[in-house]
């Protein structure tokens, strides 16, 4: 996760972008938060979406437990598998409350996962365990909106309330009847949401802020 931070701070110095508005998704959420607690005078406000902080250790454990379940059923993965219609949609129906209807959409997403590299996976999976994110919410210092939805097979919904605790004066907005990917299931709702707490700020402007996803 430190990586993945410090590879952001370096890609914002390398474009000269000295302050942005923050949008992160899932593990890219607890980038964004060890990014605005670590540097706050890079980040002027903060859009987390599904993502939910570990309560205790025994939460972690069980997550490490899952993972490296997971983990190892990776190795029965090929390829071929991204042609069965069967399968995407058991894979999509993890992630979404009701699986959309684009099979392209289904299959280029369960090929992504039947593709990617195991170790890599795993280690960033293993990486959203760690207690250095719980640390780092009750730095941030921007305003901060975090979407949950109620469906999330993924980030525990029952864990949203400790998230919004942890993170000072952090807004919740809930997706009612939708899965991890809000964006994907409800986007104009979530991009209208996501545009109006943007445009809270009052010297909000095109020309003189970046959003970076």
């Amino acid at each position: 996760m430190q990586a993945h931070v410090a590879a952001l701070e370096v890609l914002l110095a390398q474009l000269h972008i000295p302050r942005v508005r923050l949008v992160g998704h899932s593990m890219g959420g607890g980038i964004a938060i060890m990014l605005a607690a670590r540097r706050p005078e890079l980040v002027n406000r903060l859009v987390l979406t599904a993502i939910s902080l570990f309560r205790n250790d025994a939460e972690r454990t069980f997550f490490r437990a899952i993972t490296e379940v997971s983990g190892a059923l990776m190795h029965l993965r090929a390829p071929w598998m991204a042609d069965l219609e069967m399968l995407r949609r058991q894979f999509a129906g993890r992630f979404f409350f009701r699986v959309p209807d684009d099979a392209e959409l289904l299959r280029t997403g369960f090929l992504d996962y039947l593709q990617m590299d195991r170790d890599t996976a795993v280690a960033s999976a293993r990486s959203a365990a760690d207690p250095a994110i719980n640390a780092a919410a009750r730095q941030v210092r921007a305003p901060t909106l975090l979407i949950a939805a109620r469906q999330d097979q993924i980030m525990p919904p029952a864990n949203v309330p400790f998230t919004q605790a942890s993170i000072p004066g952090c807004q919740v907005r809930w997706f009612e009847e939708c899965g991890h990917f809000p964006m994907v299931e409800k986007p104009h709702e979530y991009a209208t949401i996501v545009r109006d707490f943007l445009r809270e700020i009052p010297e909000y402007s095109m020309a003189n802020d970046t959003m970076t996803r």
